[in-house]
């Protein structure tokens, strides 16, 4: 009879020591065994032996060696769907808000006739004189000051100064400056001429001052990156100009509105007539409108929102113009966004929004059309959240929060409802504080979807702005209060009875009868100068 392997199942040959397929020992322990005859059809003696088991690693059913080369495939997919979801997350961690916030602010105020500075929450700055000018940047961390140190009137000019996390004088005798919405620039004039009424035009830029011109009559509008200057001059008539380390001509009675880097597009008001071209091509430019007021710019000045004659267009990358819906009065941005010269921290105003004349909030869509939301809100009293959609708006009393991109909005219940005389949302949206027609003094909080909380009864005076976009400041009996949501708790490290407090996005201020007080942080106070 046939032997077989008793560890494989392999069939052993002759007087073999070794199994010839798995290798293991024959003879040892019974390593070798001889299967019991199968009965044979009709009685006899003949047997077939039972299947032997596959050899380790063969076999087409083999469940580890699929395993085994399995791995070679699911580890590296695993591993691959990881860092797609990683690069996702990270996109959308990393992904910038629509509309850019600001990062700093800079605050003062006249102490014993001298200009106590704060910038951006440092160290305060002592300067001798009263700040007659600031222009700021975009992001408020950086601005350009006048300083009248010698109580000098307009023409016989003011000291300038950069104001950082420092203080950095550039020149004397300054009649006005402009600094760039990066901050990275300031246009400025001096050395009046009172027989030419002209002035000397100088682009401060890169550590250097330039001189532009020494004619200048009017209008100064400097580029984003602070390298381009756009201004009049008196030469024989008033002729407009732009100056990037060369002057260029526009035409005369030309003012500059608003100039884009290296002049890409130049915005003009010529008699009344506002209009767009690229650089000093007059042959392309565009007639925008007549009678033009609330001008909005996006952060590169590609794009720009406006009204014309009681109607609202749109004009991109310096041309013609599209007309949207009705007569804007106000565009709507979150809390807090950062804006300077007309011009706002967002690469477009595609899915953004205004309140017209008639009370209407119109949506400007990704297509650049006009989209109705609602109508007949209290255009005045409507916010819009951080996340660039949520509408909170009031109307007929009530307080509704809408998504401002959804759908059927016009079915929306109110939020809160009833005798809402006033409120302000926080940058989210979650909160909500207000004020009802029952009662004047009372200050109520509503979080989500949760019942609306007394925060006071006794309130003395508010402020119309939230500091970082979330917690409410208001006096009442002479002290300064501050709730985040829930009833309003007393403000400590100040002292003396509360006069006057002013809320930046970044910073609160409070005048005492003994002092004045600063803070960043909106729980620790710093005193800054007594009375």
């Amino acid at each position: 009879m046939a032997a077989f392997c008793g560890k494989c199942g392999g069939e052993l040959t002759g007087a073999t020591k070794f199994c010839g397929i798995c290798g293991e020992a024959v003879g040892k322990g019974g390593a070798g065994y001889t299967p019991m005859p199968a009965p044979a059809p009709n009685g006899g003696t003949e047997y077939t032996p039972m299947p032997a088991p596959a050899p380790k690693g063969g076999g087409p059913f083999d469940f580890r060696a699929i395993l085994d080369r399995g791995r070679k495939f699911i580890v590296p997919a695993i591993a691959g769907v990881v860092v797609i979801i990683l690069v996702i997350a990270g996109i959308m961690i990393l992904k910038p808000d629509k509309y850019g916030k600001i990062k700093g602010e800079i605050y003062w105020e006249v102490i014993d006739g001298e200009t106590v500075i704060v910038p951006n929450g440092k160290n305060p700055v002592k300067i001798d004189g009263r700040i007659s000018k600031s222009s700021e940047s975009l992001d408020g961390t950086k601005a350009a000051i006048l300083v009248n140190e010698n109580g000098n009137s307009h023409y016989e000019g003011y000291t300038l100064y950069l104001l950082t996390d420092r203080l950095q004088k550039i020149a004397d005798e300054v009649n006005d400056a402009v600094i760039s919405s990066s901050g990275d620039g300031i246009a400025f004039i001096k050395n009046y001429d009172s027989y030419d009424d002209t002035y000397e035009l100088y682009l401060y830029s890169g550590g250097k001052t330039s001189t532009v011109t020494r004619s200048f009559a009017s209008g100064i509008a400097i580029s984003p990156n602070g390298k381009t200057v756009g201004y009049t001059a008196d030469d024989g008539g008033y002729i407009g100009y732009y100056w990037d380390g060369r002057e260029h001509k526009l035409g005369k009675d030309v003012s500059v509105v608003a100039i884009a880097d290296g002049a890409k597009y130049v915005y003009l008001n010529r008699n009344g007539s506002f209009s767009v071209q690229r650089g000093d091509n007059e042959d392309r430019r565009v007639k925008l409108g007549d009678s033009t007021v609330f001008i909005y710019f996006n952060k590169n000045l590609s794009q720009v929102v406006y009204r014309s004659n009681s109607k609202t267009f749109i004009s991109r990358n310096g041309g013609e113009r599209t007309a949207l819906s009705g007569s804007m009065s106000m565009l709507l941005v979150p809390e807090g966004t950062a804006r300077a010269n007309r011009i706002l921290d967002i690469s477009s105003f595609a899915d953004t929004f205004y309140i017209t004349g008639s009370d209407d909030i119109i949506r400007i869509n990704g297509k650049f059309q006009a989209d109705k939301i609602v109508g007949k809100v209290d255009g005045y009293s409507t916010g819009l959240a951080a996340d660039g959609k949520t509408l909170i708006y009031r109307k007929k009393n009530n307080v509704y929060k809408v998504n401002g991109t959804g759908k059927n909005i016009g079915d929306a219940k109110p939020v809160i409802e009833g005798g809402v005389s006033w409120f302000i949302a926080s940058s989210d949206g979650k909160l909500i504080y207000y004020a009802t027609n029952r009662d004047s003094d009372e200050l109520y909080c509503k979080s989500g979807n949760g019942k609306p909380q007394l925060v006071s009864n006794d309130i003395d005076s508010i402020n119309e702005e939230l500091f970082k976009g979330k917690s409410f400041y208001y006096t009442g009996n002479d002290r300064l209060y501050v709730s985040s949501g829930g009833k309003g708790a007393a403000v400590k490290d100040i002292r003396g009875e509360v006069q006057y407090v002013d809320v930046g996005y970044n910073y609160i201020t409070v005048e005492t009868d003994e002092g004045y007080y600063f803070s960043t942080d909106g729980s620790k106070f710093t005193s800054i100068g007594r009375k």
